[in-house]
């Protein structure tokens, strides 16, 4: 009972359909409403200030043009009556008139100092007639000769600046004589913009919840079929499989109807189906623990050797395989296997390789003579069509010597003085032959060892990593990994080849299972 009441309160719609179709109405009612506030804004703004600076200019230069002449004359009175009845203009803050040379201007003139160079001549506050020119607030003096200056007030408020200079023919020669400055208020370009913005919202909210509330009308008769479905989920969710929902809307809530029906009808086959594969999942669990019980779990310190060992399965479980263990006191077998097939077949031919390989490894036998024996016993214990290549080796730690023997496997690389040389050995795969062939062509070959020799025992899924392209990594590239690693442990290797192919595959995914072991001689 508690299960189906819990059941319950999770099918419970906590936000219906029509409540989330009317946020989504004023979601994109309110984006569009600041998008056209936005845009409005700046029309209207570029509109009003290019009328505004259109009649600062016209403004300023029927100054300019009305004193140029008065104030090469010296009828100054003239010049301050000018910038006064400019100074009562709509949105004037200031008007000026400037001079900046001592035309026509006698000693008295002089002494009043109206001439010196940016003395106001001519001024809407008459106290500053006869002053020398004040940057107004806003101003750099960079921008003084500039013609039209926004400036931006420390109180947040703009006002626009126009400037004019007046020219008079002096002598053959255009003098500047002075010039004219207005200085307009821009609040009535903020007071518009923000009424426009004003209406804007309050259209655009009313349109918005005018808008929604129709929706949440229309949707709730609308949804009534949806609500029906959602209490059969709820009904399935309590395992109800054999519920069956009358379908006589012939619209696509009909439609959906007809599939939850459907739906329900096969859910008992799926949940069927998730149990067989959650089953399968945990036997291959199981069976990936076991195969990495199979592989050493620590490489073992052998006197004169450095090791390193790689493994990684394309699927849960892989048909590869490496073995490194003691025959003897002066002996070890290393062991690098790759089955034909994948996933838990391969697993299960890799495991019974790996027992009867090492039942029959003994000091006194060969690399070749244990394969052989292998090969006789694995032979009738796997299915036909399955096969092993295998390489093993037999390091001597007294001679110093690795005997080496092929079944079918790739060859194994040896470093040597920054050379690369591929141990070449004939040999079939183990499982694939019991006439004697096998016998008769498998080779056995001796490498004595040197100082810093470098030896690589790999499975083709190294070589045989594939991008996008279906370009083989291939043997050339691995040679260039091999002979390339010359710093740093060999426990490092593995990081190195592996980045490598990763790089190569470039996000590719794996088709093979990845093995190696590398071996580096320290011998003094």
């Amino acid at each position: 009972m508690k299960d189906s009441k819990t059941q319950h309160k999770h099918g419970r719609v906590l936000l219906p359909l029509s409540l989330q179709a009317a946020l989504l109405v004023i979601i994109v009612f309110g984006t569009a409403t600041w998008i056209l506030i936005w845009r409005v804004s700046i029309r209207v703004s570029d509109e009003l200030l290019s009328q505004i600076e259109i009649r600062g200019s016209e403004l300023v230069s029927q100054m300019a043009e009305a004193c140029k002449k008065p104030l090469a004359a010296g009828d100054l009175a003239f010049v301050e009556s000018m910038a006064s009845e400019a100074g009562k203009g709509e949105s004037v803050i200031l008007a000026t008139i400037i001079t900046n040379i001592d035309l026509y201007t006698s000693k008295r003139e002089k002494a009043k100092g109206i001439t010196d160079i940016g003395t106001y001549v001519g001024h809407s506050d008459t106290e500053k007639i006869g002053k020398s020119y004040e940057l107004p607030e806003g101003l750099k003096e960079s921008d003084v000769a500039k013609d039209v200056v926004v400036l931006n007030l420390a109180d947040g408020s703009r006002r626009i600046r126009f400037r004019k200079p007046m020219i008079f023919s002096y002598k053959g020669k255009n003098r500047i004589v002075g010039a004219s400055e207005i200085i307009l208020d821009l609040d009535e370009i903020r007071e518009a913009l923000r009424i426009v913005r004003t209406d804007i919202t309050v259209y655009g909210t009313l349109s918005a919840i005018v808008s929604a509330l129709g929706i949440i009308i229309l949707l709730t008769f609308i949804l009534r079929p949806i609500r029906t479905l959602v209490e059969a989920m709820s009904r399935i969710q309590e395992g109800d499989f054999k519920l069956q929902v009358i379908a006589r809307d012939p619209s696509e809530v009909g439609v959906l109807t007809r599939s939850f029906n459907r739906m329900a009808a096969e859910l008992d086959k799926l949940q069927a189906k998730a149990v067989a594969q959650q089953l399968m999942k945990k036997e291959l669990d199981i069976a990936e623990t076991i195969q990495n019980r199979l592989l050493p779990a620590k490489l073992p310190e052998i006197p004169g050797l450095e090791l390193a060992a790689r493994y990684e399965a394309a699927k849960e479980v892989g048909g590869d395989y490496y073995d490194i263990f003691q025959i003897d006191d002066h002996k070890w077998a290393m062991v690098i296997g790759d089955v034909s097939g994948k996933g838990i077949p391969g697993s299960l031919v890799m495991s019974i390789t790996r027992s009867i390989l090492r039942s029959n490894a003994e000091g006194s036998r060969t690399p070749a003579d244990v394969l052989i024996r292998t090969n006789r016993i694995l032979y009738d214990d796997i299915p036909a069509g399955l096969f092993v290549t295998l390489a093993l080796a037999y390091y001597d730690e007294k001679k110093c010597t690795f005997s080496f023997a092929s079944a079918g496997h790739n060859p194994v690389l040896i470093r040597r003085n920054d050379k690369i040389h591929e141990m070449k050995l004939s040999g079939l795969p183990l499982g694939a032959d019991n006439t004697g062939i096998f016998d008769r062509i498998i080779e056995e070959g001796t490498l004595t060892l040197k100082n810093d020799d470098f030896i690589l025992m790999y499975t083709d899924g190294i070589t045989e990593a594939m991008n996008s392209s279906k370009d083989l990594f291939g043997l050339d590239r691995l040679k260039e990994a091999v002979t390339s690693y010359r710093e740093g442990p060999i426990v490092n290797f593995p990081v190195t080849l592996m980045r490598r192919v990763d790089d190569f595959r470039n996000g590719e995914a794996v088709s093979d299972d990845l093995t190696f072991i590398a071996i580096r001689c320290l011998l003094s």
